[in-house]
């Protein structure tokens, strides 16, 4: 308990920011200052009362009548002890400073508006990211359960590949290494339908750009074209590969 009072007071105590006595211009200064925060909050529920009563009001008038509404009195005590020169001249120079203060008030507002505006924009841009990690992460997972086991792949299983532009149907003639050696189908205008090109396209793969296994091709037009029925599903399985590994900066 003693060390949890020390650590709330420790602006205070010896050492602390307002650890020192204060000197008598000081005291002079601040002797009609609160004690408490009430003050504060008095003047926050005015502010906010008045506001409501007078939702189109500017700034300039609610501090005017938060002013006047807690310190009326010894504003006026303060008031009537001055000579009457003082009080025209005081008068003189609020009616001649009374734009300033408007445009002055005027500039802090919309200040406070920008930072406002400036923070929620920020704190919305940080919901985004965060929401849009939770997603892609969520959206890795995902594809992964769709994303077939590549061990145990072997020369002449049909596969779909991804590419940048779209996925290919081919099939494995041999295995260097870690990569396939897949020839490639050639599609036509028809969606789902390929051809065997004229002269093989024959590349080096990578297994992790294989999305789906088992892909073979029905034979259709008395064997110049091959077919392949899941073509819809594997166009969105390829879009959430592109979306995720083509087009996400992870």
């Amino acid at each position: 308990m003693i060390k949890t009072i020390r650590k709330q007071l420790s602006d205070f105590l010896p050492g602390g920011v307002f650890g020192e006595k204060p000197d008598d211009q000081t005291l002079s200064q601040t002797k009609f200052s609160h004690v408490t925060n009430l003050a504060c909050e008095h003047h926050f529920g005015d502010l906010d009362s008045s506001q409501k009563r007078r939702p189109n009001a500017s700034l300039h008038h609610h501090s005017s009548v938060q002013m006047l509404k807690r310190s009326r009195m010894k504003l006026k005590d303060w008031y009537n002890t001055l000579p009457e020169e003082k009080k025209a001249s005081l008068w003189k120079a609020a009616r001649k400073g009374g734009k300033d203060l408007r445009k002055k008030h005027k500039e802090h507002e919309k200040r406070v508006l920008d930072e406002i505006s400036e923070l929620t924009e920020q704190q919305e841009t940080k919901k985004r990211k965060k929401d849009a990690k939770s997603k892609t992460i969520l959206d890795i997972d995902i594809l992964k359960q769709k994303l077939p086991d590549t061990d145990d792949l072997k020369t002449n299983d049909y596969v779909a590949v991804a590419y940048h532009d779209m996925w290919y149907p081919g099939l494995i003639t041999d295995k260097n290494g870690p990569q396939l050696v897949v020839k490639f189908m050639l599609r036509t205008r028809t969606a789902g339908t390929f051809v065997w090109p004229a002269r093989d396209d024959v590349q080096k793969v990578l297994p992790e750009f294989v999305i789906a296994c088992g892909v073979v091709p029905e034979c259709v037009n008395y064997g110049r074209q091959w077919f392949i029925s899941d073509h819809v599903k594997l166009d969105e399985l390829f879009q959430m590969y592109k979306n995720m590994y083509f087009e996400t900066d992870l």
